[in-house]
């Protein structure tokens, strides 16, 4: 239930970086609890009969693209390529979501980064930079907390951050200025620090690839 309550959450936080709360967007989530992503291939197949979408966010497992099995890394790769064809098909854009690592395993991110950089270039599809905007964050302000207790799934600051990647990936601008999240104790110093960051990372990011 974690990684839902997180997808709602980031849902409305990107929403709310919109002028106008974004009234007149649509969005449909799909989730599957600890799922993979070659699991929603039907879920997107049928979503496609009802609605264009401008926009088609792939997201695996937390860790299924560097997963020490062949099998699931491969299957990741055959996943998202299928579900990309469908979405361009649809005429739709594709944007990777690049997961974070572990915060016992903050080694791990490059490995993440080169795994959803190599699959948006099979795909043709974009990346948003999260798990690179994470570990900017880590390091620039060890003070704010990204995860939830067990580690893996984001706190709220976390969660924050990931709708300011998106917001910068999707529209190409500056997320910083933005609203704070609602009902949060989050102070106004946070939301510009992980605002700033994520800018950052995004235009960073771009410049690169």
């Amino acid at each position: 239930m974690q990684k839902l309550r997180t997808n709602v959450a980031q849902r409305k936080m990107t929403r709310s970086l919109l002028p106008n709360h974004a009234k007149g967007y649509k969005y449909r989530g799909i989730t599957i609890s600890s799922g993979h992503l070659g699991w929603q291939i039907h879920n997107l197949a049928y979503q496609n009969t009802l609605q264009k979408w401008d926009v088609v966010i792939l997201q695996g497992n937390s860790t299924e693209t560097i997963s020490q099995k062949e099998s699931t890394r491969q299957n990741f790769i055959e996943s998202a390529t299928k579900m990309a064809d469908m979405a361009h098909q649809a005429g739709s854009k594709v944007v990777c979501f690049m997961t974070w690592a572990k915060r016992a395993q903050p080694e791990d991110i490059q490995k993440l980064a080169d795994a959803y950089v190599s699959i948006a270039q099979k795909t043709g599809g974009y990346v948003a930079p999260v798990g690179l905007a994470f570990e900017k964050a880590r390091k620039a302000h060890p003070e704010i907390n990204l995860y939830y207790h067990d580690g893996v799934h984001p706190s709220i600051a976390g969660t924050y951050l990931a709708a300011c990647v998106f917001f910068a990936t999707l529209y190409n601008q500056s997320p910083v200025g933005g609203a704070l999240p609602i009902d949060t104790d989050m102070t106004p110093a946070t939301a510009k620090a992980l605002q700033q960051i994520a800018w950052e990372t995004v235009s960073e990011f771009q410049k690169s690839s």
